[in-house]
């Protein structure tokens, strides 16, 4: 019995001790699970190219320069072989085209090679794509200007020669990633994969912002692959199916990056469409336009829809408290109408909807421009107008004219054809197309003719126009000069569509060409911070206009992407809201004795902004005070002052209540403004005395009041080049012990 009873004992201690080791092998598995799952997911730069469906090419190229490291030619010369390598993921179609061009010593033309890359070592194997090219390698006839780049790899859905597609595969949709070039070497009779003689695929060498075309002809042609810059990533022909995007590094191999493992999550009023998945936790994406419903982008965390708010701007009107300033300075002045301006505008190129064989006739469009422009103040209406890419000067750089829209008929007028001024143009039924603009809903609908164009209207970056929306149209070679403007209003610009149409003979409206060309105004489809502006000034002798060639040039801006021009301080964006959606109006009450600033909406409710983002349900103005408390260091508040508007020499006053709980000595007002630090960027500038470009000229403190005054002078310079008449839109007045 004894041992029976051992032996049961024993049992159920195994089983006892099993089952812990069971229990702590599960922990651990479970910890190790959740240590994976909990890891961020691994994410890389890609590049999208879409299925056109038709002959249209789609691709992107670099100009390859491998540069000798001791001479000012090419480590290579003669024939030498490559091997292309890249991650690839194909949503349609059967595998990339990689194509190789080749540049003419004689006159700088770039040619097609088609004998230079055979098609059918073109391989797809396990998420990789993998070609074989011949190049030959010679000195350029123009390196100054040119570079020793000796060929332009292409990689795409098709092959160009210059007058009608090669070959090709319109059907193709497929995203890479990681393309490294490697050299053959015929001692080793191998290839070389130490050593990868591209740059890495990242966002730095990857230049989405503007259009090439391969045609032959010379270096002149305004948007041709020899201006483009060498061991870049750039865009040929489409970018409408073209997109830098961001991917999971595990795209080209992984079972879940299949579409079957995303889930969909419907757009409402509010945000947009997107999509998760369970294998890449915490990401949100997108559907790739035309990726054959296969492809995704990881997109920002971000799904709301914005609008954009644009601010009535009534500086440079008359100055009513002039006879406040200190005795014998000057009142301020009227403000120029170019520091006024304020739009969103994109870059787009309508060559891309009319090529065919890589090129683009000369064809006129119809553009049908729609959105809700809900007014915050005033009684203006929004205003649309149109940039023109334009041919200039033979330097190889491009140049870009703005031209004289006069599109924007006030509401209740005909869209009048700009070329003749007495033709109208009509929809099917013959009736004259007119702009309107629905005060109550803010509903917007406006026409534009625009150009299809090879040759004359094109810039260096293969953007056809510009389209612009806000608060002024602007004239052809007219610095500061206006067909329309609207600044004493302010919208809440959203919900943009712009569709293109066939012109047909007469002026008559004919078929939807493409719809939906514009991006839809998400938090990474709009920015608003980076400054672009137009600037388009008559020569130095004044006999013709010409453009600076600027890199804030609005005509260089991404296509693709909705930026601000002009006035930027004038432009925010917002997460959109209902009472901004539905159109409901909006009254602004002023503080008042006991009372806060606030809006009203006709929904009933009230805000803290125009915008109607924050409700507020307490109107009772509860004072604030900041505490400023005595040290031997510096201890200041400081205020961001808005000076849109404004150039030259101005003045403020400023005033505030200063409770003195402690010493003798009164406040001290000092002031920091920004400049212009010549990277497209502002730092700030402390003020130390009381002269130059900002100083307190003159402040009081009144103990009986408790009220503290300050005169500031401010002269406010040019911020682009330090010619161009965009100010910086704030200074900062600081109130402190020091």
């Amino acid at each position: 019995m004894f041992q029976r009873k051992s032996f049961s004992a024993l049992k159920k201690a195994a089983a006892v001790f099993l089952s812990v080791c069971m229990l702590v092998s599960l922990f651990t598995c479970l910890t190790v699970i959740t240590a994976v799952a909990d890891e961020p997911t691994a994410t890389e730069t890609a590049a999208f190219i879409g299925r056109t469906g038709s002959e249209k090419q789609a691709a992107i190229f670099i100009p390859v320069d491998i540069k000798h490291p001791e001479e000012d030619a090419n480590l290579f010369s003669g024939e030498e072989f490559f091997k292309v390598s890249f991650k690839c993921k194909m949503l349609s179609g059967t595998k990339p085209v990689v194509g190789v061009y080749d540049l003419d010593d004689s006159n700088n033309k770039a040619w097609a090679r088609a004998d230079w890359c055979d098609q059918d070592s073109v391989v797809v194997e396990n998420g990789v794509c993998t070609a074989r090219i011949k190049v030959n390698f010679h000195r350029r006839a123009n390196p100054n200007s040119q570079g020793n780049r000796s060929f332009y790899l292409v990689i795409g859905n098709s092959y160009y020669n210059g007058s009608a597609t090669e070959y090709g595969d319109f059907e193709d949709a497929f995203i890479l990633s990681d393309v490294k070039l490697f050299w053959y070497d015929p001692d080793e009779d191998e290839y070389d994969e130490t050593l990868n003689y591209l740059p890495e695929f990242t966002s730095a060498n990857i230049n989405f912002k503007g259009t090439y075309f391969f045609k032959n002809d010379g270096c002149d042609n305004w948007d041709s692959p020899l201006g483009a810059d060498a061991m870049k990533w750039h865009i040929m022909a489409a970018p409408a199916y073209i997109k830098a995007i961001t991917v999971p590094a595990d795209y080209n191999t992984a079972d879940a990056y299949n579409a079957e493992n995303f889930v969909k999550f419907d757009e409402t009023d509010y945000t947009r469409e997107y999509y998760t998945n369970a294998a890449y936790e915490g990401k949100y994406f997108a559907a790739l336009k035309y990726g054959n419903d296969a492809g995704f982008e990881i997109i920002s965390s971000d799904i709301n829809k914005k609008m954009v708010i644009i601010d009535a701007n009534h500086e440079g009107e008359a100055d009513a408290n002039n006879s406040e300033l200190p005795e014998g300075q000057a009142g301020k002045e009227y403000a120029p109408k170019y520091n006024r301006a304020a739009n969103i505008f994109l870059p787009i190129s309508y060559g891309q909807y009319g090529m065919a064989g890589g090129k683009a006739p000369d064809i006129d469009y119809l553009v049908k421009i729609t959105f809700k422009a809900v007014r915050l103040e005033g009684d203006s209406t929004p205003v649309i107008g149109r940039i023109v890419g334009k041919k200039g000067p033979s330097s190889g750089k491009g140049s870009q004219a703005l031209c004289k829209a006069a599109y924007n008929i006030p509401e209740g007028n005909y869209a009048t054809n700009p070329a003749s001024y007495n033709e109208t143009y009509k929809d099917a039924e013959g009736n004259r197309l007119m702009f309107t603009y629905d005060e109550a809903t803010g509903d917007f609908t406006g026409y534009m003719r625009v150009r299809c164009a090879d040759n004359d209207y094109s810039s260096r970056w293969g953007c056809n126009e510009v389209i612009t929306i806000g608060n002024a149209e602007h004239v052809w070679a007219g610095g500061g000069k206006f067909d329309s403007t609207s600044f004493n209003s302010s919208f809440a610009i959203s919900d943009i569509k712009v569709d293109l149409y066939a012109c047909g003979d007469g002026y008559v409206i004919g078929d939807l060409v493409a719809e939906d060309i514009a991006p839809h105004l998400y938090a990474d489809t709009l920015d608003t911070t980076s400054r672009w502006a137009y600037q388009y000034r008559p020569s130095s002798d004044g006999s013709t206009y010409e453009c600076s060639n600027s890199d804030y040039d609005c005509i260089r801006a991404p296509q693709n992407l909705w930026s601000a021009e002009g006035n930027v301080g004038m432009v925010h964006t917002a997460d959109l809201t209902p009472c901004m959606k539905e159109g409901h109006t909006v009254t602004h009450h002023a503080a008042a004795e006991g009372t806060r600033e606030y809006w009203s909406c006709s929904c009933g409710k009230n805000f803290a902004d125009a915008y109607c983002k924050t409700e507020i349900t307490d109107l009772t103005a509860n004072a604030r005070k900041i505490h400023i408390a005595a040290s031997e260091n510096p201890a200041t508040a400081f205020i961001p002052l808005k000076l849109s508007g404004y150039e030259g020499n101005r003045w403020f006053k400023f005033t505030c209540k200063a409770e003195l709980i402690g010493g003798e000595s009164i406040p001290v007002v000092s002031t920091l403004y920004n400049v212009y630090n010549g990277s497209n960027q502002c730092e700030t500038t402390v003020v130390g005395s009381n002269d130059g470009d900002m100083a307190v000229i003159d402040y009081s403190y009144d103990a009986e009041t408790q009220t503290l005054t300050a005169y500031i002078k401010c002269w406010i310079k040019d911020i682009i080049n330090q010619k161009d008449r965009y100010p910086f839109e704030r200074m900062n007045a600081v109130s402190g012990n020091n």
